[in-house]
């Protein structure tokens, strides 16, 4: 599932099973470091990837996230990280979906 901004992102994590957020940081309304600060408040266990083109991200946002992908980098080093945060590495994947909150996935 996937939502244009951050509110809308938030809304669809608090009406429906998400077992990962793939996050952008810049994004109308808030930006991925307001939403993923939130994400932590109302679900602490959803792990969330941040990926973007903006790599200069402020250190508590980085903080914050459970990894970090910048755009450009090979899909491997992507799936890398879908991997082990969606399941941990057993290739048992848990209930939900996956929710992608970004203005701009270019």
């Amino acid at each position: 599932m996937t939502a244009s901004s951050g509110r809308i992102g938030l809304r669809l994590l608090r009406q429906h099973p998400v077992r990962l957020v793939i996050l952008d940081y810049p994004m109308p309304d808030m930006n991925g470091g307001a939403v993923a600060r939130e994400i932590r408040r109302t679900h602490p266990h959803v792990p969330i990837l941040m990926l973007s083109g903006q790599i200069d991200v402020p250190k508590r946002t980085s903080s914050t996230v459970d990894a970090f992908v910048a755009k450009g980098q090979p899909p491997a080093v992507l799936l890398q990280h879908l991997t082990v945060l969606s399941d941990g590495g057993t290739g048992k994947r848990p209930p939900g979906r996956v929710a992608v909150v970004a203005h701009d996935m270019t």
